[in-house]
């Protein structure tokens, strides 16, 4: 079963005839979109079938009881803050709770969505496949997908068009890179938090994990009617290592802004709109969606080339020369013949840049034989390249590339492509000549380190390319089970988070200038030791656990937090209970009381799976589905005198006990071994698919002298 009309009927039975029309003429669309695999597919479908109710749901459905209310808008858990009162007042009454909530009734949120004008909350509440909300949006998706959503609505969820603004948020996004690599935590992210790298946890995660689990079974490949589809505007590169062009907004950031000024501290697709329109120009910024620090910093190198008040601040000044920026690049880029300084223009690159104009100026340069990768990320190597080549060519030497620089890389490669003479070069320390150059990237003579390659930038969850690949060998070199995929997902974090915590350093998961360096030291320590006492063993990280649940990473990031001294509290530990919210949060007012249940419970809301919600250890005993052994990420309950403990299971250490991950643990979330026929059961998540391997020769080890424990508290 492979078309996705097939797929959709036999999931979602009671799915509205016009989405599922939509899907029956959408072949051409989806190819345009390059969702041709069954990842692609299956992880597209989870989303829409989540977003939209099973593909029921066409508006939002905005009829909620006084109770629902509290519970979603309510003071402290929405910017609306509605009050008990209001709530009575409001319940089931669809339009009013439009306006409180998305329209002028919450002026900030308004403000973000566009809702400028009286009825707006509710008109443009949340519709079609992926839920478009807000009259911006609805604008945004209008000029992108050629169609009048703004005007008609109602049209998100036409037979005609549905599918339309939902791809288009999907490739805005980038999201087929995601699913290629079965991240599908930062594509819910992506489509619900705003980022594929926020560390929000997403709103029914589970629930997109479980449509997943249904789709992705009834996908061995993909079968399309059509095949006759043409590539959308702005493609998408997929495999490992290639730089992927985000998708550029077909719209005005004028007409976007309108009257509003976006400054640090905002977040919304209008800032996303800006950066992504930044980025086509030059700057080092993503769709991140937030206005923060690198956002502000281009925002003010862009005004200050174009000679606009220095603020930092998008106003419609700002907005429309970011407009005619755009404008001549597109017509620039068209009669350049896509040359280095017709994608530079006027801008200057230098060292903490990143970004496709970095990318194409080392991609030139390595041509030339310089020793450099398309990294995107400017850092001291390139800027090495760089002043050499300024002074082989006469040029002021200051390891930045502006318009001259660019010409001059343009002609160099104009000679090669000619095979014409060198020129007359006396210093044997530079490069190879370019016409002595007969292959098309030159090998490089000598390793380049890992801080070199990386420069400047960071690298973090959902980057790709070389320079992660990079990443992934080095660690493996000191002892972290990592594939080389060159995609940095939940397993590369997790080992660059060891590393970091191994080497004292800051515990973020980023690989940045400093954790680069302890790097390259690390793998250079055991080769520059070779005087080892006998049976010395080199100092290495432990061995990362490859592949581990979401809930085990999150817990991860928890070790070591101890509970208050005396009569102190942890304010951490405390905070935890109070989100969790209902029986959790009634019951536990100090961290004195156990918190092992708390701890476990926690790691899952986080991640948007259901836990026990109790303090007591022993209902994890009859908690989601069993396993018929220990796997890494099962759920272990035990009993202890007086009560009961709870703990996951991460690896098993070389005396055979396991290796549990577990809060109020001598009252700190730690790692500690137990025997192995102390729990009464492992177990597992309802719904979210099995472990492949159980069994305590199947857990990693991981080492271990410490005794086994006997008393937690």
């Amino acid at each position: 079963m492979t078309r996705v009309i097939d797929v959709l009927r036999q999931v979602a039975p009671k799915a509205s005839q016009s989405y599922l029309a939509a899907f029956d003429s959408g072949d051409s669309l989806l190819q345009q979109h390059h969702i041709t695999t069954p990842n692609r597919l299956a992880h597209f479908l989870a989303q829409v079938l989540h977003e939209s109710g099973g593909l029921m749901l066409e508006h939002e459905n905005l009829k909620y009881t006084s109770r629902r209310l509290l519970q979603i808008f309510g003071v402290g858990r929405h910017s609306a803050a509605i009050t008990p009162a209001e709530a009575q007042h409001l319940a089931r009454n669809e339009q009013a709770i439009g306006e409180r909530v998305y329209g002028l009734g919450n002026p900030r949120k308004a403000q973000v969505l566009g809702n400028k004008d009286p009825g707006n909350g509710f008109k443009y509440r949340g519709g079609g496949l992926m839920q478009t909300t807000g009259r911006c949006n609805y604008r945004r998706m209008s000029q992108i997908c050629g169609v009048d959503f703004e005007g008609n609505p109602d049209l998100v969820f036409s037979p005609e068009h549905a599918l339309k603004p939902a791809l288009a948020e999907w490739t805005e996004a980038g999201l087929n890179v995601y699913a290629d690599n079965n991240d599908i935590l930062a594509i819910s992210r992506a489509i619900n938090c705003g980022s594929p790298k926020s560390r929000v946890i997403p709103n029914g995660m589970q629930d997109r994990a479980n449509w997943f689990a249904k789709v992705r079974p009834l996908v061995d490949r993909v079968d399309f009617v059509t095949d006759t589809a043409t590539s959308i505007q702005s493609p998408v590169a997929q495999a490992p290592g290639e730089f992927r062009t985000e998708l550029v907004p077909q719209c005005a950031i004028a007409d976007l802004l309108g009257e509003r000024i976006l400054r640090v501290g905002y977040q919304g697709p209008i800032v996303r709109a800006v950066q992504l329109a930044l980025a086509q120009l030059g700057y080092p910024l993503r769709g991140s969606a937030s206005f923060s620090g690198r956002t502000l910093r281009a925002v003010k190198d862009f005004q200050k080339a174009h000679g606009l008040e220095v603020d930092g601040e998008i106003g419609n000044e700002t907005a429309n020369a970011i407009d005619r920026a755009l404008a001549e690049r597109n017509s620039t880029i068209a009669t350049s013949a896509f040359t280095i300084s017709g994608l530079i223009g006027r801008r200057m690159l230098r060292v903490g840049d990143a970004g496709p104009m970095v990318q194409a100026v080392q991609l030139g340069l390595a041509r030339l034989g310089y020793p450099l990768k398309g990294t995107g990320n400017f850092g001291p190597a390139t800027e090495k390249a760089v002043r050499d080549f300024q002074t082989q060519h006469a040029l002021e030497v200051d390891g930045e590339v502006g318009p001259e620089v660019a010409d001059a890389v343009d002609r160099a490669l104009d000679a090669l492509t000619r095979d014409a003479e060198p020129l007359p070069r006396t210093d044997p320390s530079h490069p190879q000549p370019a016409a002595e150059i007969r292959t098309p990237m030159p090998q490089l003579a000598a390793a380049v380190s890992l801080a070199d390659l990386v420069g400047d930038g960071v690298l973090g969850l959902g980057d790709q390319g070389p320079a992660v690949n990079a990443v992934q060998l080095e660690l493996r070199k000191l002892g972290y089970e990592l594939k080389n995929t060159g995609y940095f997902a939940g397993s590369t974090e997790a080992a660059v988070m060891d590393f970091q915590e191994h080497c004292g350093l800051e515990v973020d998961g980023e690989v940045g200038p400093e954790t680069t360096r302890a790097i390259d030291q690390a793998v250079a320590r055991p080769l520059q030791s070779t005087e080892r006492s006998q049976g010395e063993q080199p100092s290495q990280p432990p061995a990362a656990r490859d592949m581990r649940p979401l809930w085990v990473i999150e817990g991860l990031k928890w070790l070591s937090l101890r509970e208050g001294r005396g009569s102190a509290d942890n304010l951490e530990i405390l905070l935890w209970a109070r989100h969790e919210g209902g029986a959790i949060a009634k019951t536990h007012k100090n961290d004195e009381i156990p918190w092992c249940a708390l701890f476990a419970n926690m790691v899952l809301t986080k991640i948007g799976i259901k836990g026990t919600e109790t303090l007591w250890a022993l209902d994890w005993d009859k908690w989601g589905q069993k396993l018929s052994g220990p796997a890494v990420g099962a759920f272990a309950p035990m009993k202890r005198k007086g009560g009961g403990h709870i703990a996951i299971v991460v690896g098993r250490n070389k005396r055979g006990n396991l290796m549990c991950l577990g809060g109020n643990q001598n009252d700190t979330v730690s790692i500690v071994p137990f025997p192995p026929n102390r729990p009464l059961s492992f177990r597992w998540p309802a719904g979210v698919p099995l472990p492949l391997k159980a069994g305590l020769n199947s857990l990693p080890e991981m080492k271990s002298d410490a005794p086994v424990s006997t008393k937690e508290s």
